[in-house]
């Protein structure tokens, strides 16, 4: 074997069904090292001895998906600008336990061809308010928003503040992840509080076999020219172009990249930081 030696001889993998278990392993020093779930011990985790919370990067971006179809009033790009100005991102980035980076478009900051959007669409009800006075409350009307389950207050907070400025009529409905796939799939929706899971997600918008296909000849052409690229620049470039053509139309409200986090004991280094929910490389890990 020529390649460099790994960091250890031999590592065990555990699994664990829920971050309450995975923390009571910790605290028992059953394990040295550990990827929460969904962050619901993060503190009790960092809060114990000899051990550190570690922060980084992920791909995954927490969006409300607005349903583009002409079944939705969000078909309007009006509508959907109010929207995006009338929700407060921080109602859910507060929420998340592990955090995250604003956003504002479908490219995450470790992706290629990421720019900063995040000074688009700022809460400003003021501005909502004034775009939504187009409309008749008539036809405004009642809309459907979905959320995954135990997220309901989330979901109920967002829609008081589409009620305040636009006096939508919101029906916020709890459903398990599967039921929220296959209602956005089917287009029985309005609004969805979901995630962008990866990079390639972001094709999705250009992607004619796509639910979130968004009909518009500039940025599939952006998407189509940078998949056609041959080199790294000409791909950013056209990638660039193909975010801020659908942050422009506020196709979706991107709100957050999430974070990365790890936990691990202080005599254990050399464990990746970024990605960790996607992926997780082990070869430079050294418990000293």
């Amino acid at each position: 074997y020529w390649g460099t030696a790994s960091g250890c001889a031999s590592i065990t993998l555990k699994y664990f069904n829920d971050d309450t278990s995975l923390a009571n392993a910790m605290q028992n020093g059953d394990i040295q090292m550990a990827v929460p779930l969904d962050g619901n011990e993060n503190k009790r985790m960092a809060s114990m001895p000899n051990t550190q919370l570690v922060e980084g990067q992920s791909t995954r971006i927490r969006m409300i998906a607005y349903n583009t179809g002409i079944s939705s009033i969000f078909c309007d790009q009006h509508v959907r600008r109010a929207s995006s100005y009338a929700m407060d991102i921080n109602t859910v980035l507060s929420a998340d336990p592990f955090g995250g980076q604003i956003v504002r478009g479908p490219i995450s900051p470790l992706s290629p061809g990421y720019e900063d959007l995040s000074g688009t669409y700022p809460h400003d009800p003021q501005k909502a308010r004034s775009l939504f006075s187009y409309f008749s409350a008539a036809y405004l009307g009642k809309i459907t928003f979905l959320v995954p389950l135990g997220m309901s207050n989330i979901g109920n907070a967002l829609g008081s503040q589409l009620n305040a400025t636009g006096g939508f009529r919101v029906n916020v409905e709890e459903v398990d992840e599967n039921t929220m796939k296959q209602r956005i799939h089917d287009g029985k929706y309005d609004l969805a509080l979901t995630w962008m899971n990866h990079t390639l997600d972001s094709g999705a918008y250009a992607d004619t076999k796509s639910t979130y296909l968004f009909q518009d000849h500039e940025s599939q052409k952006y998407f189509a020219q940078a998949m056609k690229s041959t080199n790294a620049e000409g791909y950013e470039s056209n990638i660039k172009q193909y975010a801020k053509e659908l942050n422009n139309y506020a196709v979706s409200n991107w709100m957050y990249a999430r974070k990365s986090i790890v936990v691990a004991k202080s005599n254990v280094s050399g464990y990746p930081t970024n990605m960790t929910d996607q992926l997780l490389p082990l070869h430079d890990v050294n418990v000293k």
